[in-house]
């Protein structure tokens, strides 16, 4: 007898310039969604597999930021984008490409539903966008909770608009549960 695949979604928001990377409302929707027996990938939790083998968090002590010619410590392996010197830069870039690489084919090749939560974080990043467009490509639905205005390019993406995520809450269970 064979089990029934559990339904994946993929939880996408600001993290880079979100606060503890976006972790927040993640964690609070993640039992709700696993109630409905939803298999959740919270890309907060997997960064770190990702970068397995190239120690991200061994930052240098300094480095030169690259529009001001000043010195500044790096706090986080996304710092090393400001890097002018070129080791670091590159490091950078060595991350950011298996990140963005991992994400986009977990979108399109192994989800089912992507979840956005679109606030500050998400507007002034860029990896959303791509997940976003990516699902939409693929016929994945998208559900986004909107908390601040969502560019007029990514509405016709988007599958289900909400406003709060009881709204959400309340859709997913008619949905799901049916």
């Amino acid at each position: 007898m064979s089990r029934k695949k559990r339904l994946r979604i993929y939880l996408c928001s600001g993290m880079e310039k979100s606060e503890n990377l976006g972790a927040g409302w993640r964690d609070k929707i993640t039992p709700f969604l696993e109630e409905l027996d939803f298999e959740v990938w919270n890309p907060v939790q997997f960064e770190a597999d990702q970068l397995r083998g190239l120690h991200p968090h061994r930052l240098p002590s300094s480095v030169t930021d690259s529009r001001t010619g000043k010195q500044f410590t790096p706090s986080y392996w996304h710092d090393l984008k400001r890097a002018k010197e070129k080791q670091y830069y590159d490091r950078f870039l060595k991350y950011m490409r298996r990140i963005r690489e991992y994400d986009l084919n977990l979108v399109e090749n192994e989800m089912d539903y992507l979840l956005v939560y679109w606030n500050d974080g998400t507007g002034n990043g860029a990896g959303s966008h791509a997940e976003i467009e990516m699902a939409h490509r693929v016929g994945l639905p998208v559900y986004c909770v909107s908390v601040t205005d969502v560019p007029a390019w990514l509405h016709p993406c988007i599958d289900e608009m909400f406003y709060t995520m009881e709204e959400l809450k309340e859709f997913l269970e008619k949905e799901i549960k049916g």
